[in-house]
């Protein structure tokens, strides 16, 4: 996690293929924490999805670079509505 989930900040939810144990969410959210624009991370691994928050803008190119980069997946990319 990178902080507080921040009031008027927006979600996406990353489904990622290759996620075997905690040991790979932990890998990707250290890795995410070096992503400007993200806000919060939250890894579900049984489902394998990320939703990352993010304000103001969604860095898609490089979430998808650091996430490929360790290894992993991309399946897909969803906004979310709360």
């Amino acid at each position: 996690m990178l902080g507080r989930k921040r009031k008027g900040a927006l979600v996406k939810r990353v489904h990622i293929s290759g996620m075997v144990n905690r040991h790979s969410t932990m890998r990707i959210t250290e890795a995410l924490c070096n992503v400007q624009g993200l806000t919060y991370v939250y890894i579900n691994l049984k489902k394998e999805y990320a939703d990352l928050t993010y304000y103001p803008f969604f860095p898609t190119e490089q979430v998808k670079r650091t996430i490929e980069h360790l290894g992993y997946k991309i399946v897909s990319i969803e906004d979310m509505q709360f």
